[in-house]
C-alpha cells in the first residue's frame, strides 16, 4: 500500500513539473520575465513538414527551418529586458527556465526544442557581461553606429550597403567579446554561439 501511495505523489509532482516547464513565455500570466508584446513570435509553415531542414542561424547556431523565427523572438525579447534593465543581457538560468516553454501561437517550437537553452547569465564567460560595461568599447560603439544607417533617410548609404556595414560591425564585436572573454582552456562549445548572440543584443538594445 505505501508503496502505491509514494508511487502515486511520485507521478503527481512529475506531472506538476512537466506542466510548469511547459508554460509558455509569451503567455501573459505566465511567470516569465521577457516582454514579448513589442515584438511577438511569429508563426512559421515548415513546423508542418515532415522534412526537418537544418540551417544555421546567426552563424552561430544550428536548428531546424522550423525554429527559424524563435531565436529572433527570444534576442528582441533578452535586448529589450538588458535596455530596462541596464544590467545583464542574460536572465538567471531560474528566471530563463519560466521562458523556455512553446510559444503560445505555435506549441511545437521552444527554447528547449529548437537548442537555444542556453541562453541565460552564467552558461559561459560571454553570458554573463553587461550592457554597461560594452558601452565602452569601441566595437560596441560602431556596431551602434553602422547599424543605425538602417531606415535612415539621410543615410548616404543604399540598403544592401548600410546591411553589410552593420553585419560586418555585429562580427567584429562578436569577435571582441570571444577575444575578451574566451578562455583558452574552457571547453564550452556553445562559447561561440553565446558571444554571437550577445554581440546582436548589444546591438538590439538601443533601438528599444
Amino acid at each position: 500500500m505505501t508503496s502505491a501511495k509514494q508511487f502515486t505523489i511520485l507521478f503527481i509532482a512529475t506531472y506538476l513539473i512537466q506542466t510548469v516547464s511547459l508554460s509558455s513565455p509569451d503567455d501573459r500570466s505566465g511567470s516569465c520575465v521577457l516582454n514579448f508584446t513589442s515584438y511577438p513570435y511569429q508563426p512559421t509553415g515548415e513546423c508542418i513538414s515532415d522534412v526537418k531542414l537544418k540551417i544555421n542561424v546567426w552563424d552561430s547556431w544550428t536548428t531546424n527551418l522550423c525554429c527559424r523565427n524563435v531565436l529572433t523572438t527570444l534576442s528582441r525579447a533578452l535586448a529589450i529586458h538588458a535596455f530596462t534593465t541596464q544590467g545583464g543581457v542574460f536572465v538567471s538560468d531560474v528566471e530563463w527556465n519560466s521562458c523556455t516553454g512553446p510559444f503560445v501561437r505555435q506549441n511545437s517550437v521552444s527554447a528547449d526544442t529548437c537548442g537555444f537553452d542556453g541562453l541565460y547569465y552564467g552558461s559561459s564567460n560571454c553570458s554573463s557581461v553587461n550592457l554597461a560595461t560594452i558601452k565602452q568599447d569601441k566595437e560596441y560603439q560602431q556596431a551602434l553606429n553602422n547599424c543605425s544607417l538602417f531606415g535612415n533617410s539621410s543615410s548616404p548609404l543604399s540598403f544592401d550597403d548600410a546591411c553589410d556595414h552593420c553585419t560586418s560591425s555585429m562580427k567584429e564585436l562578436k569577435q571582441h567579446l570571444w577575444d575578451q572573454y574566451h578562455q583558452k582552456n574552457d571547453d564550452n562549445k556553445t562559447e561561440n554561439s553565446i558571444c554571437g548572440c550577445s554581440s546582436s543584443y548589444f546591438g538590439c538594445s538601443r533601438e528599444n
